[in-house]
């Protein structure tokens, strides 16, 4: 059921920004801008954890330091304490982290760069979604086929416009969300985009 869900919660975001884009004034820069960056920052610094451990010298990259969260961040409130463990090479990969992000929203058209963070975001995501089985990842898969195939082709028919298209080169929707190539065609496009 949530395999399913999946590609229809992603064509309603689509298709909400889709509509804000199009029919509102609102700008989202400053919102998309600072919601992309914490998820960017968290999933960068995820993927430097590990070499900033492996790498640290000496007891530097043994995770023995302990941050007791507060209860409020607990979902009732309630229960037992939560606590994360680091080491202190985490926080050379935060700052690095931390670095690589705000440089890379600072200059959109380092193409590689960006493309090191999505590609950092999208490991991340890969790593925490569990599907369980060969059959909801064929689902998965399925409906994310459906969805891309639909957004792509066929919502010009039935919208008017290309949905995917239009979000994706939009200069308000600018995150870790795509792939940024040079394109062959400059003056039509300065980027190819997946």
């Amino acid at each position: 059921e949530q395999t399913l869900a999946a590609p229809l919660l992603a064509s309603a975001s689509l298709f909400g920004f889709y509509l804000v884009l199009q029919y509102t004034d609102l700008d989202l820069r400053a919102f998309l801008r600072a919601y992309f960056g914490l998820v960017a920052l968290a999933c960068v610094s995820g993927a430097l954890t590990e070499p900033a451990r492996s790498l640290a010298p000496g007891d530097l990259g043994e995770p023995d330091r302990v941050v007791d969260l507060p209860r409020w961040l607990l979902k009732d409130g309630e229960g037992e304490q939560v606590s994360l463990e680091y080491a202190p090479s985490d926080l050379g990969a935060l700052a690095l982290a931390l670095a690589l992000v705000a440089y890379s929203s600072a200059h959109p058209s380092d193409w590689a760069l960006a493309n090191v963070v999505t590609v950092s975001v999208a490991a991340e995501l890969m790593s925490v979604i569990s599907l369980g089985s060969f059959g909801a990842s064929a689902a998965l898969l399925g409906g994310l086929l459906i969805y891309d195939a639909f957004w792509v082709y066929a919502s010009p028919a039935v919208v008017g416009a290309n949905v995917m298209v239009t979000v994706a080169t939009s200069e308000q929707f600018n995150g870790p969300t795509k792939l940024l190539f040079p394109s062959a065609h400059p003056e039509v496009m300065p980027f190819s985009i997946l």
